[in-house]
């Protein structure tokens, strides 16, 4: 298991100029439970076809992200080129986007990646600037860094009106107060919102990789985070409860969340004897499904909420009869298809 971001659970929501303290639970209409269940998901129940596109003339290790646009296939993954790669429709290699290195068309790390509108995003050398690449012109349009408020930022997004929302999960400033999403007019180059305050010490001790902490579906955007008790809607201006997860016996307290004695390894030691659900991340939302993970006690779980009722279930077992044809632990077919 690898812990390679800090993501800080939060207590207070912020206002647009001076900070509104609310409760830190969630209310929405939707209400889902999540319970632990020893089942088998069967993946043509959640997949009507399987289409398989070799990667040919580049060797790719960690592949991230994979998104379509038009008849380009845009794949995030190491190399010794770098780390975001362009293929056409037959998986023909055609160019790499950022080479390695610290040149102005060069980024020595990737952090996030983000598809819009004909362009990709990028965010870049360890969340302190973003890119712009037309996937049209297939060059770079835009280059500019973060201003020093919100570095170092782990996850963005671009909202319908040309804001960029940050996410910053780790504290830099000891003694100034540090929010968790930052709203920045790219045009004006200003900071026009704070939400959700920062727990600085929590962050010390709270550790996951987590992927699309802010994602869009449509033109909605929305936002979740490890130990959050459901997804929220983002705008500019203000957030809201979307889908909340009903208070059960497998929920986390917050007595033992927030505990000043905690370090990194007293805190996992604590999750995975505890009998509560911990790590619920990589959370992907799609036309029908809601699709996340989460760990109970030692073993990984592979939730899938379905948005044509709402009705919520968990697995602990893969049934992949479109491709492998074998029955395998969630936590073993996950890593493996990554």
């Amino acid at each position: 298991m690898k812990y390679l971001n800090l993501f800080i659970f939060v207590l207070l929501l912020a206002g647009c100029n001076r900070p509104v303290k609310h409760s830190d639970i969630i209310q929405a209409d939707t209400m889902v439970s999540i319970i632990p269940q020893e089942d088998t998901i069967t993946l043509s129940a959640l997949f009507s076809r399987c289409e398989i596109v070799k990667l040919n003339d580049i060797v790719l290790a960690s592949i991230n992200k994979v998104f379509k646009y038009d008849s380009l296939w845009i794949v995030q993954g190491k190399s010794d080129q770098g780390g975001v790669h362009l293929f056409n429709n037959e998986g023909r290699y055609l160019k790499t986007v950022l080479k390695w290195g610290q040149g102005p068309e060069e980024a020595y790390d990737i952090w996030s990646i983000k598809l819009l509108d004909g362009s990709i995003y990028l965010l870049i050398n360890s969340g302190t600037e973003v890119v712009e690449y037309s996937l049209q012109k297939q060059k770079m349009v835009e280059r500019f860094r973060l201003p020093s408020e919100i570095l170092s930022a782990t996850d963005f997004v671009v909202d319908n009106g040309g804001n960029y929302i940050f996410l910053k999960s780790i504290s830099r400033e000891k003694k100034k107060e540090e929010y968790k999403l930052y709203v920045y007019n790219k045009k004006e180059g200003t900071i026009v919102n704070r939400i959700l305050n920062m727990d600085k010490k929590s962050s010390e001790y709270i550790s996951f990789d987590q992927s699309d902490c802010l994602y869009r579906v449509q033109d909605e955007i929305y936002y979740y985070e490890v130990f959050r008790n459901g997804i929220c809607r983002l705008s500019a201006n203000d957030m809201t409860g979307y889908i909340a997860f009903k208070q059960n016996e497998y929920t986390f307290p917050e007595k033992e969340l927030y505990n000043e004695d905690h370090t990194f390894q007293s805190f996992i030691d604590v999750c995975e004897n505890s009998p509560f659900i911990w790590a619920h991340r990589n959370l992907f939302e799609g036309e029908r499904f809601v699709s996340s993970t989460y760990m109970y006690k030692k073993e990984l779980f592979w939730n899938i909420i379905d948005k044509s009722d709402y009705s919520v279930h968990s697995y602990k077992w893969v049934y992949d009869d479109l491709i492998l044809n074998e029955v395998v632990p969630v936590e073993d077919y996950l890593y493996r298809a990554n």
